[in-house]
């Protein structure tokens, strides 16, 4: 409904030709590589732990490297389609404001609460047009925060298996309240900035480091020759070419880019 509605907008050319023309030059520039590569580990989901504890529903024999293909191309295909919902809204705004799409784009939270409101609160019924818009913020947040509260309680599970099986129902209780307390701080009128720490130590500083230990962990205490047996054992099939893409990717570019983006992170901090 949002696409279909973006696209029928005076100006919502401008912002769709602004989201889709890459500046070249910007493939110089180690920070842009740097906040691809966390964007894309956030996108994702890896390193949290949410996909271990999903994945363990699963049967034994579940193709784990079909699911990984489907998961990468739908949260690619899904952050670019809502790329475009965004970018033709702005570019209605700016076409109403008389001004260069540019001048009204945002960055992070700024794109999202400032950029594109301004974009749809030109349209007629715009409460509306809001309110469906930021239902899907909604549920997107609802969705990974049951996985993530499921992940904690599932580490719990493992460490103290006895206890989680007669106080299960308490645990879960617990962890979504303190949760809850640990999150009022950020509906406070200081909350943006502690969001933003947050969302910079959490999301990215902290997420590379969890990655590059994972990565190493796997690689050189576990084994990659050994979790990629483990791996064809259980789906029953031996690839080649599934061999080296593991290992490239696992020795060589994953371990790359976390050191990058850890040393950017952590020298523009």
């Amino acid at each position: 409904m949002l696409l279909v509605r973006a696209v029928t907008l005076d100006g919502q050319s401008d912002g769709i030709r602004f989201y889709t023309s890459p500046d070249w030059d910007k493939l110089g520039d180690v920070s842009v590589w740097s906040k691809a590569a966390t964007q894309a580990m956030y996108s994702l989901s890896v390193g949290y732990g949410g996909h271990i504890v999903l994945a363990s529903y699963n049967k034994f024999n579940n193709s784990i490297f079909r699911d990984a293909i489907i998961l990468t191309l739908a949260d690619t295909f899904t952050s670019i389609f809502g790329g475009f919902i965004v970018f033709a809204f702005i570019g209605h705004a700016a076409k109403i404001l008389n001004k260069p799409v540019e001048s009204i784009v945002g960055s992070g939270l700024e794109l999202l609460f400032v950029s594109y409101v301004k974009g749809i609160s030109q349209l007629p019924g715009a409460a509306v047009w809001s309110f469906l818009f930021f239902l899907v913020v909604v549920t997107l947040g609802l969705d990974s925060v049951f996985v993530h509260t499921w992940t904690v309680y599932t580490g719990i599970h493992d460490v103290f298996p006895t206890m989680s099986r007669k106080w299960g129902q308490v645990l879960l209780l617990t962890i979504c309240v303190v949760s809850f307390l640990l999150g009022l701080p950020l509906v406070t009128r200081g909350g943006i900035h502690l969001f933003v720490m947050l969302d910079d130590y959490t999301a990215t500083f902290a997420l590379t480091v969890f990655l590059l230990i994972e990565s190493s962990s796997v690689c050189w205490i576990y084994g990659l020759t050994n979790f990629v047996e483990d791996i064809e054992m259980m789906i029953g099939k031996r690839s080649r070419v599934f061999q080296w893409y593991l290992k490239i990717t696992w020795y060589i570019t994953s371990p790359i880019f976390c050191m990058v983006s850890f040393i950017h992170i952590f020298c523009s901090s």
